[in-house]
C-alpha cells in the first residue's frame, strides 16, 4: 500500500444513511490519495435485549440468536459490496478499499474509538444509522464519537452533501489547523474553498459598555478589528496557495452583526450550496473544549444535510 495515502476509517452499518456516507467519501479526495477502511461493529443480539439477561437472545448459542446474528452479517456483507462498488466507480483502487467486521466488545462507539487508534488519518461517520429517528443527539453513537475522538479529525455526514468547502475562521490555532488540513487533504482537487469569519454584534464590547463608547474609540476598535481580520485571511490564503490552490478557488468573507456564529455558518453554507463545513475543535478560548454550547457542537446539530469536519 502506498504510504502516502490518507487512511480513512469509515464507520458503517447496513443503512442507506451509511451508503450516503460512503458516497460522500467516494467523491471527496483524489482517488490515488485514499485508503478507505469500511468498519462495522457486529452485535450478535438486538440492542434492546443487551441488558436483559433473561431474554432468549441473551444466550448466543440459541438457534434464534444464531439466526439473528447470521442475518446481520449477511446484511453488512451485502452493504460492503454496494459500498465497494461506489468507491471503485470513482477509480479508487481495489486494494485501497478494505472491509472490516469486528464483534462488539465494549460498545459500538468504544469499539470504533479503539479501532481509530490503529494508524488512521481521519474518522468518518454518518449522522444517522439504522434507527433514522436517532440523529446526532446526546447518547447516539455519532455524538459519542465526536466527543471522544480528539486525537484526529472526525467528520459527521448528513444526507448527500453538495460540493464546496466552507472553513469557519477565527484567529485561533485550531482554526488555522483546519485551514492547513483542508489544504493538505484537498490539494490536487477542483474543490472551491470559502473562508468565513463571523462576528457577533457583542463579541468585542460588553453590552453594558457599548452605550458609553465614543465615536472615536469605536472607530479605533473597528480599525484594529479590520487589521486583525486582514492578517488572519492573509495567513489562511497563504496556507492554501502554498499547496496549489488557485486564487479563483479561494473566497473570503466576513459576516458581522449576527446573533449566532454557528447558525450563520450553516445558513451561509446552505445559501451558497456548500456541502462541507470545516471547523477547529477549539476556538479562541483554549480552556473551552468540545462541549455543549460551543460553535462546533452547534454547527454539528444544525447542519443536518452537510458534512461537518472537526479538526483537532
Amino acid at each position: 500500500m502506498n504510504s502516502n495515502r490518507k487512511k480513512l476509517l469509515v464507520a458503517v452499518d447496513s443503512s442507506k444513511y451509511s451508503l450516503d456516507t460512503v458516497r460522500y467519501v467516494a467523491n471527496l479526495f483524489p482517488p490515488e490519495t485514499m485508503e478507505v477502511v469500511l468498519f462495522h461493529v457486529l452485535s450478535k443480539i438486538p440492542e434492546m435485549y443487551r441488558d436483559a439477561e433473561a431474554s432468549p437472545f441473551y444466550n448466543p448459542e440459541l438457534l434464534r440468536a444464531k439466526a439473528w446474528a447470521a442475518q446481520q452479517e449477511k446484511s453488512i456483507n451485502e452493504f460492503f459490496e454496494k459500498a465497494r462498488g461506489l468507491l471503485m466507480e470513482q477509480r479508487i483502487p481495489v486494494n485501497a478499499v478494505i472491509s472490516k467486521i469486528e464483534d462488539l466488545k465494549q460498545g459500538v462507539a468504544r469499539d470504533i474509538l479503539t479501532e481509530s487508534k490503529q494508524g488512521y488519518d481521519a474518522v468518518v461517520v454518518g449522522r444517522r444509522g439504522l434507527n433514522p429517528v436517532s440523529e446526532l443527539i446526546l447518547g447516539s453513537v455519532s455524538n459519542k464519537l465526536l466527543n471522544k475522538i480528539t486525537h484526529m479529525p472526525i467528520c459527521a455526514v448528513g444526507g448527500i452533501p453538495r460540493s464546496g468547502i466552507l472553513v469557519g475562521l477565527d484567529a485561533s490555532e485550531g482554526s488555522m489547523r483546519a485551514v492547513d488540513y483542508v489544504g493538505r487533504m484537498f490539494a490536487g482537487t477542483e474543490a472551491a474553498v470559502t473562508l468565513m469569519h463571523v462576528v457577533r454584534s457583542f463579541d468585542y464590547v460588553a453590552p453594558e459598555l457599548e452605550m458609553g463608547l465614543t465615536s472615536s474609540l469605536q472607530e479605533e476598535i473597528e480599525a484594529d478589528l479590520r487589521q486583525a481580520q486582514d492578517a488572519m485571511f492573509k495567513d489562511a490564503i497563504n496556507v492554501l496557495r502554498k499547496v496549489g490552490f488557485e486564487p479563483n478557488r479561494i473566497t473570503s468573507e466576513i459576516v458581522s452583526g449576527v446573533a449566532s456564529r454557528a447558525e450563520t455558518l450553516v445558513n451561509k453554507a446552505m445559501e451558497y450550496g456548500i456541502g462541507t463545513i470545516v471547523l477547529g475543535r477549539r476556538g479562541l478560548s483554549n480552556v473551552e473544549e468540545f462541549l455543549m454550547g460551543r460553535v462546533s457542537n452547534k454547527v454539528l446539530h444544525l447542519a443536518k444535510t452537510a458534512a461537518v469536519w472537526v479538526i483537532n
